[in-house]
């Protein structure tokens, strides 16, 4: 006997509503691994920046450059002069601030349905790729700048946490919004061909 046209119909909603809940399902699980993943990140952030401020590097750098010491403590000493060298430092503080900006983005789109974000991968490393280019302008600011400024920034916390905090809050804003690194990569270009149309 032939199903009327009815119970095809139920049939289908029923199948809808079982995807429909697998797929729920999948995003509630991806949300809340997003959220431990951005949790680790603002504490691994928070850690960062206390070992940039209470840390010297300075002794774990005259021990790699010594040399002749025990492999355990040698690997110990790259991973602390790592953290808390100033300019490795901040690096590291301008892409996790990044990334918690694209994860910031995605949980707003999860959350007001307003953007689909299908390649979360591609979200994240492009956020990291931005941080690090915050990094890089920074960096070559201070090129220009005294040499002493290097000095004062590993001797001062204040100008430690300046440094650190602009630069955390720029990449975090160019993680959550791609479309203003997209504005500032424009006026850099625009200010490097004025600055060579003069030098002409």
């Amino acid at each position: 006997m032939p199903e009327s046209p009815v119970s095809d119909i139920s049939r289908l909603g029923e199948e809808r509503a079982i995807s429909d809940s697998g797929q729920r399902k999948a995003l509630e699980k991806l949300h809340a691994s997003e959220i431990g993943f951005l949790l680790a990140v603002l504490l691994l952030w928070t850690s960062l920046l206390a070992v940039g401020m209470f840390v010297a590097s300075q002794p774990y750098r005259d021990v790699l450059v010594q040399g002749q010491r025990p492999l355990s403590e040698y690997v110990f000493s790259w991973v602390m002069a790592f953290a808390s060298y100033t300019f490795t430092n901040v690096a590291i503080l301008s892409i996790l601030s990044a990334l918690a900006g694209a994860g910031a983005r995605h949980v707003e789109a999860q959350l007001g349905g307003n953007e689909r974000i299908t390649n979360v991968r591609a979200l994240y490393a492009s956020a990291m790729l931005r941080g690090f280019f915050v990094y890089l302008i920074a960096l070559s600011g201070l090129m220009f700048l005294a040499e002493s400024v290097f000095t004062t920034i590993a001797k001062s916390p204040d100008v430690y946490i300046r440094l650190s905090g602009s630069i955390s809050l720029l990449s975090f804003m160019l993680g959550f919004n791609p479309e203003m690194f997209a504005r500032m990569l424009d006026r850099i270009a625009r200010v490097l061909e004025d600055q060579g149309s003069k030098t002409r």
